[in-house]
């Protein structure tokens, strides 16, 4: 029976791979992988710990990894180059297949100002363009760059030459949101501007009378409407839903603190926002926000981490136990704890957790600077886990169940055979 049920889900997963991958099937925004940066993808990830293949790209620490398509998409760290004194580390993009991990090609972007561009990075992927910036620390001529994802040529680059500038405050960890027809919505700390994304060109914009820290400001979009939710309040610490078309502000939650990590949501009516004590379930019931439940978690920092949902609406998040950081696994309705994992890091340090969860519920943990990528079945027990290095960026999940996230010594695919059904067996 167990060979029967595995012959039925490569069946399955063979017929799937047939069928021309979705936007939502596919990982191509910095947080969370989607524009409800909830870290999920419909597919079936590794159930082991096999590499599909290693990429050498030897950087620091692991840059965040982009797919679309056959593409992936990352960035490596190397010494910058004299003159540029803005950044000790120079971002250099890369370009793979994802079947074979053959590089395709490398790009840095060009220095505009030597004083103050900033470390070049890969911020978004999506219908063969690699969106890419210099952004960061108050960099004051810096570009947004559209790259051709199958070669690294440059499609179109673009300025907003009037201050404050839409590219210069995404922090290292931000990057830009996708509307469902593919404009771009750029957010710095005072402006959120649309953009054309076949010639970079400025659809609209509007000012946010109270802007947020860097981190944590990238846009909630919840599928084809005209509302963006983005971290408000003067320090982002409440859910606003801001008007797209007239760019104004319709109404924000109370201020729960938080600011640097990102929202996140399943849909209208579920809606995360990590808060300074606690997450945060909100309803939207299109005049105001209904909190429905919060969490209680310790307080663990998890400033810039990701979150999750899985397909059956479970909410994933972190919480403060004594004996360390655990991923715990919500009921979506009444916020009741279902699961805990293992320790994930001892104490309660500053890093940057990221998630990724697929069909069957398995979830995928990485723990930043601990070093550690952590696969948990859907009750939150240990399936494997692997010493990866410091990873900034986090797992990735491709459309054909490929895992990827980038370590310091390069990029690597996890994939084996998919399981079939619900759960896992024994």
């Amino acid at each position: 029976m167990k060979a029967l049920h595995r012959r039925i889900g490569r069946l399955i997963l063979g017929w799937t791979l047939l069928v021309p991958a979705v936007a939502s099937a596919q990982w191509q925004v910095m947080n969370g992988g989607n524009a409800l940066k909830n870290g999920r993808v419909d597919t079936v990830g590794p159930v082991s710990a096999t590499e599909r293949w290693r990429a050498p790209l030897e950087s620091p620490f692991g840059m965040p990894v982009f797919v679309d398509g056959g593409i992936v998409v990352t960035t490596r760290l190397v010494p910058s180059p004299p003159g540029n004194i803005a950044a000790d580390l120079e971002g250099v993009i890369v370009g793979l297949r994802l079947d074979t991990g053959q590089v395709l090609w490398t790009r840095s972007l060009p220095v505009d100002d030597p004083q103050t561009d900033w470390t070049g990075r890969a911020l978004a992927l999506r219908d063969g363009r690699v969106y890419a910036s210099r952004s960061g620390f108050g960099a004051t001529k810096t570009a947004l760059y559209a790259l051709d994802a199958a070669t690294g040529a440059t499609l179109w680059r673009a300025f907003r030459l009037s201050a404050p500038r839409a590219f210069s405050d995404l922090s290292f960890p931000e990057g830009t949101g996708l509307l469902a027809n593919g404009d771009l919505l750029v957010n710095n700390l005072s402006f959120t501007l649309r953009m054309n994304p076949s010639n970079g060109s400025t659809i609209s914009e509007f000012f946010r009378t109270a802007g947020s820290t860097t981190g944590g400001i990238e846009p909630l979009i919840v599928g084809d409407t005209n509302t963006v939710y983005l971290r408000g309040g003067s320090v982002g610490g409440r859910l606003a839903s801001w008007d797209l078309a007239s760019g104004t502000l319709r109404y924000q939650s109370p201020d729960v603190g938080g600011e640097q990590t990102p929202l996140f949501a399943n849909d209208s009516q579920s809606l995360y926002m990590p808060g300074a004590a606690a997450l945060h379930a909100y309803k939207d019931t299109g005049t105001a926000f209904t909190e429905k439940w919060s969490y209680p978690n310790g307080s663990p920092n998890t400033a810039y981490s990701t979150h999750a949902v899985g397909p059956d609406g479970s909410v994933y998040t972190y919480a403060a136990r004594a004996d360390g950081v655990v991923v715990v696994r919500l009921d979506p309705d009444g916020g009741l704890e279902l699961a805990a994992s293992p320790p994930i890091r001892s104490g309660n340090q500053a890093v940057q957790y990221h998630m990724a969860v697929d069909r069957n519920r398995a979830l995928y943990v990485s723990n930043g600077d601990g070093g550690r990528l952590f696969a948990f079945r859907p009750d939150l027990s240990l399936l494997w886990q692997q010493d990866i290095g410091f990873s900034a960026g986090g797992p990735a999940l491709a459309s054909d169940g490929t895992l990827l996230i980038a370590t310091p010594s390069g990029l690597v695919a996890y994939n084996t055979d998919p399981v079939f059904g619900s759960g896992f067996e024994p």
